[in-house]
């Protein structure tokens, strides 16, 4: 992994793929183009080192907005990828539902506090021990749904409800019979209910995209909408994104780039509909620009007040995590807040400084089984912001 990132770092490697840029629209952007911020984009589409057949970035920052792309939306077509192009944004989603739970903070509806059995009676055995911060910052002891793809026959057979029992084997049948099978995000809320917790709340770090999907719950309840609603009333149209909404189905509504896995080799399999249980923890489809929108407008206090903003930058006692955020230092720029994001067939990597004037994000429409994929959107978005 280490030469393939070497590889990927020379400057001037030879492109298999149609590169593409662009400016944004002309009110937040640059006047210059910057060819040293596409010089890092288009290795990661070409060549021994690529990690998609395109990528998209958008980076803000003292020299003002920029966007580019590189190589392809639709390999079978030969579309080429656009500084629009509109791609899952994957678990980088969280902070979009950590911010409208926020919201609802901010205005006396609940509180950070307010433990699960509260506001959904039932729903959780242990929920009388769960806040509403404890699903945010990943602290709940919820077990994850990666978990259950580790040791899927392990973890069913601790269920101990016949009847659940069997709702899950049934699922997991259609689950193999199409890979663009939707599992019931409620089902593996279930499913992890009938589990017992993997460390008493609030004392230990483990990521949980379960735990979101109970807060997106949480979220509607309160809001007395669904959260596709929710997060449209509450960010999209207030920011005026043009791209992004909440889209967690396995067929993407409007125009979008493909996503693809990447195999040994090199070799592509599309797969842009599998999605598994997606949903809260995860379902924000956008274009990089408006996800660096959002980004900006949170850190800069448009989208929460300043109690709110506070505490979702506040790190557990447990982790460098916030709530939705991670919590690093930027290498340049003092301490930022990250995160990624990595499906079946889309990576994306995000980071903004804590005051919105510097972000950049980063969106590929692939991933390799390996981990590299992740690790250098990781990389690729923070010299992105470095070079801001």
């Amino acid at each position: 992994m280490r030469a393939r990132l070497a590889a990927v770092a020379v400057v001037g490697l030879a492109l298999a793929a149609v590169a593409a840029l662009t400016l944004v629209r002309g009110d937040d952007a640059s006047a210059e183009e910057r060819p040293e911020l596409q010089r890092l984009l288009d290795p990661l589409v070409g060549g021994e080192g690529r990690a998609a057949p395109g990528a998209t970035a958008y980076v803000s920052g003292p020299r003002g907005a920029w966007s580019g792309a590189a190589g392809l939306a639709n390999v079978r077509t030969g579309e080429p990828m656009l500084p629009g192009a509109r791609m899952r944004l994957e678990s980088v989603g969280k902070l979009w539902t950590a911010t409208v739970v926020l919201r609802l903070v901010a205005d006396g509806r609940l509180g950070l506090d307010d433990t699960v059995e509260s506001v959904l009676p039932g729903l959780l055995p242990d929920g009388r021990r769960i806040t509403v911060r404890h699903l945010l910052d990943h602290t709940s002891g919820l077990v994850d749904n990666n978990d259950f793809s580790r040791d899927p026959l392990g973890y069913l057979a601790r269920v101990q409800d016949p009847a659940l029992k069997a709702e899950l084997e049934a699922a997991a049948t259609e689950f193999e019979a199409s890979s663009e099978y939707e599992f019931p995000a409620a089902l593996t809320i279930r499913f992890a209910a009938a589990l017992p917790l993997l460390a008493e709340p609030g004392t230990g770090y483990h990521y949980s995209n379960i735990g979101y999907m109970v807060a997106g719950r949480i979220a509607e309840r309160v809001a007395g909408v669904p959260l596709a609603r929710l997060i449209d009333r509450e960010i999209v149209r207030p920011l005026e994104l043009e791209t992004a909404a909440y889209d967690p189905r396995s067929r993407i509504s409007g125009p979008h780039a493909r996503g693809y896995g990447l195999g040994l080799g090199g070799a592509l399999t599309e797969r842009t509909g599998e999605v598994a249980d997606l949903d809260a923890n995860g379902g924000i489809v956008s274009s990089a620009a408006d996800e660096g929108r959002f980004l900006t407008a949170l850190m800069s206090g448009k989208l929460l007040g300043p109690a709110e903003l506070a505490a979702l930058k506040t790190p557990s006692p447990h982790s460098p995590y916030g709530l939705g955020t991670g919590i690093a230092d930027s290498g340049c720029a003092g301490t930022a807040y990250v995160h990624g994001g990595a499906g079946a067939a889309f990576t994306t990597s995000v980071i903004v400084s804590g005051d919105g004037a510097r972000v950049a994000v980063l969106l590929l429409n692939g991933r390799t089984p390996d981990g590299y994929s992740d690790e250098l959107a990781r990389e690729v978005v923070r010299r992105l912001f470095c070079a801001a």
